[in-house]
């Protein structure tokens, strides 16, 4: 009777392992396949990210180029007719940019295609610094180069300044998840330029608050090689799961 009872307590006890041993191992593979999903899905919206960048830093290049052009082609006495002409001259060059101005002291004093103004454009103190030489203006209103209605960034090197509009700018992110494009200066203030408006705050919020892993949604801030431009992406676990694997 004690060999039996033994015997069953013994297959008892080699069930419980089982049962132990089996649901590690399930915890374990489940815990590793969600790992992964979770890399994955990071992986594919930092792909994302550098996809939005992309046309900003391509227009960074396009602005390099142009600069230089300006610098190169444009060399007659500032202003006159000869050197208007001269800004027109590059304005035909494709690289997207049509409007220049001659800046100083953040005044404009003529443009390419408007001439002289009347009365000197004030722009203020710059919003941005790009290293030593480069300053921009955010989000201006373009009214005063013809532009009704848009807004858009003047950007100087030098003495030249060229305007970039903001529709430009080509919108390429996929739909399964939330984006925002924002530019920053080193004070810390942001202009939102493209997606939606609060989804950068909301993912630099919650890594402050560290509640980023526990919030059910997939968060990640990729930024350009200067830091100006920033794009923030977020998705839910559900949109996660609605797409497929990553």
């Amino acid at each position: 009777m004690a060999k039996l009872v033994s015997l069953f307590i013994s297959r008892r006890q080699q069930t419980i392992i089982a049962i132990v041993l089996g649901s590690m191992i399930f915890l374990f593979l489940t815990v590793s396949a969600g790992l992964f999903a979770l890399y994955e899905a990071r992986q594919s919206m930092r792909a994302e990210s550098r996809v939005a960048l992309a046309p900003y830093a391509q227009i960074r290049r396009n602005l390099d180029s142009t600069f230089a052009e300006l610098e190169k082609q444009v060399t007659a006495e500032p202003c006159s007719a000869e050197f208007r002409e001269q800004l027109r001259r590059v304005a035909f060059l494709p690289d997207g940019f049509h409007e220049f101005l001659y800046v100083v002291d953040g005044a404009a004093l003529c443009s390419a295609s408007i001439g002289v103004f009347e009365t000197p454009l004030e722009f203020g103190e710059p919003d941005i610094r790009v290293g030593a030489e480069t300053v921009v203006w955010m989000q201006r209103d373009l009214s005063f180069s013809g532009f009704e209605g848009l807004f858009g960034s003047i950007v100087q090197e030098g003495d030249f300044a060229i305007v970039v509009r903001q529709d430009e700018v080509p919108h390429a992110v996929s739909q399964w998840m939330e984006f925002e494009t924002v530019a920053t200066a080193s004070s810390g203030r942001r202009w939102h330029l493209d997606g939606v408006e609060g989804v950068f705050d909301a993912n630099r919020q919650a890594a402050i608050d560290g509640t980023a892993p526990l919030s059910g949604t997939v968060r990640s801030i990729d930024c350009g090689d200067d830091g100006m431009i920033c794009v923030a992406t977020q998705a839910s676990l559900t949109s996660l799961l609605a797409r497929g694997a990553p």
